[in-house]
Formats: structure tokens, sequence, C-alpha cells
């Protein structure tokens, strides 16, 4: 640290001093973190994790994507990623440091849970267990808890949701999430970013753009790398230019396998651009 001073007059003759302090900083390549290079330590029991890139250490900065691949069995639950959690799959992290990541992994239940969404039940609340006198407020509270085998029930109701997968099923033992038998269940529409899910009963109306994060276009959308997805049963109402009821994402050479689209009842459309199912891929 520097200091300076001067003095002067003001305008009744009083002499004054002002006083000016400098910091000066002088930067390394260790400070700004080019050149450094951190670990990452994967802890896992039943299961495994892929890394891409696949290296023994990587430089300060690096983003890595992790892949968890439950044993037979299993299911992968959520990471500890450092302090933060997380329950996507796949997941990316930045390594800003010594990163040590914890991939969790649950057996199988042999049955699984039923939850129930009721918007017009006079208790629903996102705080509830989810059962049938207890019901969610919301789709995508049920989305953030289920696990394989569970089953989401959705009673009559216009619910202004477009909603998210959160984690993976399992081989036979589907996550499923349905409108109650004989009612109608309206909603803005889905994207499947994990596997093994069933889709069944829903009634959804599309007119414009969905945005949060990227912008959506479509009633049912499936990410690229996510397979084994069963679309049945629904009516969709897609209007507008190049909107899509089912769109089938690619990308970054992830593969899409699985996909069953059966029942389904498409359109009216406004126009020529409305677009029932899209299968974008190579």
């Amino acid at each position: 640290m520097k200091k300076y001073a001067r003095r002067g007059l003001d305008s009744n003759g009083n002499m004054f001093f002002i006083i000016s302090l400098f910091m000066i900083y002088t930067f390394s390549s260790s400070d700004s973190g080019y050149g450094q290079t951190a670990t990452l330590t994967i802890i896992t029991e039943n299961g495994s994790v892929v890394k891409y890139p696949d290296l023994a250490q990587y430089e300060v900065g690096d983003s890595v994507q992790l892949v968890a691949l439950p044993d037979p069995g299993y299911f992968f639950y959520d990471w500890q990623i450092n302090t933060r959690n997380e329950v996507n799959n796949p997941v990316s992290t930045n390594i800003n440091r010594d990163t040590t990541v914890t991939a969790t992994f649950a057996s199988i239940p042999l049955n699984g849970e039923t939850y129930y969404v009721d918007q017009n039940h006079p208790g629903a609340n996102d705080s509830n267990a989810g059962i049938e006198s207890e019901p969610f407020l919301t789709i995508q509270q049920a989305l953030d808890i289920v696990k394989p085998k569970d089953t989401v029930i959705v009673k009559t109701g216009n619910y202004d949701e477009f909603v998210r997968t959160q984690r993976d099923g399992a081989e036979n033992a589907y996550i499923t999430i349905k409108a109650a038998n004989n009612e109608d269940v309206a909603m803005q529409g889905m994207m499947f970013q994990n596997n093994y899910y069933k889709a069944q009963g829903f009634i959804i109306e599309r007119t414009g753009e969905i945005t949060g994060g990227d912008t959506l276009y479509s009633a049912f959308e499936i990410r690229p790398g996510t397979s084994c997805i069963e679309i049945n049963n629904n009516r969709i109402l897609v209007t507008g230019y190049n909107r899509s009821a089912i769109f089938c994402r690619s990308g970054n050479g992830h593969v899409t396998n699985n996909i069953s689209i059966l029942n389904n009842t498409f359109g009216p459309t406004d126009d020529a651009g409305g677009i029932c199912v899209r299968m974008n891929g190579k």
C-alpha cells in the first residue's frame, strides 16, 4: 500500500490536506487459477460412474459430465458433489478445486408407492404426504420424489405446469404418471430427461413457447440420450408454426432407444406447420 498527501487552501483561506491511499496488487497465474490442477474423487457402491472426459487430474475450471450406472437390482438415487446435492443423471459439474463426488444407489423396491395430485382437494399442498386423502397440489412435486415402480395419479383439473422428470426409473420398474381413470386432466406438457417413464391419459394444449432454462415448443419433449419412454392414450392439441406434439431430440452423440408412442390423439392445428411426432437424429 502506498500513501500520497497534498495540501491546499479552501475558499476561506484555511489549509486542508488530501491523503490518497493506493493498494497495488500483483497477479500471477496461480492466483487466477490458470495452470492449476485439481483431482476428482468418486465414491460409490452398488453401481459405477463414468466420467467424460476421464482424466487423472483436471485443470481448474474444467467441466466434467458424470453418468451413474447402477448394478442389477439397484437404481441411481442422487449425487453429493462436495456439499451440493443433485438428482439428475447425467450431471455436469465444474472442477474449481479438489472435488469429491458420492453416487448413491438404492435397491429397487418390491412394490412402488402411489402418489396423488389433486388441485381441487381443499387440503392439497406440496408439503403433504401425497396420499389420496392428503394429495399434492402440483404434478412437479410428485415427480421430484418418485423412484422406480412408483405411480403418480393426477385427478381432474387444469394444471398450468410444464413438468420435468428428475430421477431414472429402472428396467421392469418404470415410473408411471397418469390421469385418473375417466377424468379430464390437462397440463402444459412434460420433459423426459430421465429413463423408464410412462405418461398416460392427459390432455395437453400448447399454443406457444415455454421458457425456463431453454425454450420448448413441444407438448412432450424427450431429451438427448433419454431412453425407454412410453407416451400412450393422450390427447395432444398443438397450434402454431413449427410446434411439435412429441419431439425426440438428439445431440452430442447421445443415443435414444425404445420410445413407444401408442393410441394418442393429435390436433387439430390452425395451420400446416404443426407436427405430430418429430424425431431429430442421424
